[in-house]
C-alpha cells in the first residue's frame, strides 16, 4: 500500500511542475481542475479500498472493488443531484413582507 502513495506524490509532483509550465490562465485553470478531480478520485478509490478490504491481487477482487466504487460513486452523484434539486425549489426570492420592512 506505501507504493500507492509514492506514486501519488509522484504523479502530483509531476502534474504540478506541468501546471507551472502552462502559460494562459485558462490552461491553469483546467489543469487545476484535472488535478483536483484526480486527487479525488484516488483518495476516495482509497478509502473505499481500506473501508471494504478489497483484494487487488486478483482478477476478481479488482472487480468487486470496481463494482463498489462506481456503486459508491453513483450514490455520490445521486445525493448531489437531491440537494440540488431540493436548493432549486426552494423560494429563495425576496417577498413582499420582506422588501416592506428593509424600507
Amino acid at each position: 500500500m506505501i507504493w500507492l502513495w509514492w506514486l501519488l506524490i509522484v504523479l502530483l509532483i509531476v502534474l504540478l511542475m506541468v501546471l507551472f509550465k502552462a502559460k494562459e490562465v485558462r490552461h491553469k485553470i483546467s489543469l487545476i481542475a484535472i488535478v483536483g478531480i484526480f486527487l479525488f478520485l484516488i483518495f476516495s478509490f482509497i478509502q473505499i479500498y481500506q473501508s471494504h478490504k478489497a483484494d487487488l491481487t486478483t482478477f476478481d477482487g479488482i472487480v468487486k472493488a470496481g463494482k463498489i466504487y462506481v456503486s459508491w460513486l453513483g450514490q455520490l452523484f445521486g445525493n448531489i443531484g437531491k440537494t440540488v434539486g431540493f436548493a432549486v425549489k426552494q423560494d429563495w426570492g425576496i417577498n413582499s413582507t420582506q422588501i416592506n420592512t428593509l424600507k
